[in-house]
């Protein structure tokens, strides 16, 4: 899992913003490593969404909500919203603290 992980690529960086309902990681790297990195993304996307729970996930590590991503220049974005809304702000420190530790 962690070889697979988008922030392995060199030159590979990423940042976290609230939306009015959820939150949006963004991941961008080097032009020659766009491909490799959106398809990681991609990858985590699925493993993330409600539909494929993940390991995390069952395991109570991240709150169940939707995924939803798209190709950004130079990477990908994940838009991440929380199922029960009244936990948006757990929702949100809960995905920076899971950024913090891809950035690691």
């Amino acid at each position: 899992m962690m070889m697979n992980c988008p922030m392995n690529l060199q030159g590979t960086s990423v940042t976290v913003a609230d939306t009015p309902t959820g939150v949006t990681v963004s991941i961008t790297t080097k032009p020659e490593n766009v491909a490799e990195l959106r398809g990681r993304v991609e990858q985590m996307a699925a493993m993330h969404s409600t539909d494929h729970p993940s390991q995390a996930m069952m395991q109570g590590q991240m709150m169940p909500g939707t995924v939803k991503y798209e190709a950004i220049e130079n990477g990908a974005r994940l838009t991440l919203t929380p199922k029960d809304p009244t936990k948006l702000a757990e929702f949100r420190a809960q995905v920076r603290t899971h950024v913090e530790k891809m950035q690691k």
